[in-house]
């Protein structure tokens, strides 16, 4: 190969992005859900995996006034040592503040990996409020998920 070619594959492979270790959330919501919904109130917490997740720093909280659906929320660590994790409450509610549904999701991430996890607000969750669980099939159930068999997402695919 000569020595200009070379040149050019360095600069090309200089120029690829690093890997991203992120969870890509997708809130979905059914069409009753969708219909009762004027506002999404989103707080993202995280800390250290393994931890207990009630003593997870803030993170972000965003009040989302012109739900479009679905929705995606990019969820970053802040650090990768130790190993992080993320928890999302998602709050649907009406115009007068009341509440359509609240389901929370909560995972890990896979290094230089980006996953998609769905989150959806289902139509058997009216008026559930599941806090700091997930709410399906209208009951409240653990809200881990497993990131590691979430499909991955690529995030660089036509850019």
């Amino acid at each position: 190969m000569r020595p200009a070619a070379w040149s050019v594959l360095l600069l090309l492979s200089a120029c690829e992005p690093a890997p991203r270790t992120q969870v890509m959330l997708e809130v979905d919501a059914e069409p009753m859900v969708r219909m009762e919904t004027t506002r999404l109130l989103v707080h993202v917490r995280g800390g250290e995996a393994g931890t207990d997740p009630a003593t997870w720093a803030s993170r972000h909280r965003d009040t989302i006034t012109d739900p479009m659906w679905p929705r995606r929320i990019a969820l970053v660590p802040l650090e990768p040592d130790p190993p992080r994790a993320y928890s999302a409450e998602i709050r649907a509610e009406r115009a007068d503040g009341t509440v359509v549904t609240v389901s929370t999701i909560r995972g890990g991430y896979v290094q230089n990996r980006t996953k998609l996890i769905v989150l959806r607000l289902e139509d058997a969750c009216l008026g559930v409020d599941c806090a700091d669980m997930r709410c399906e099939e209208g009951r409240c159930v653990d809200p881990l998920v497993d990131v590691a068999s979430a499909p991955d997402l690529d995030v660089d695919a036509g850019i």
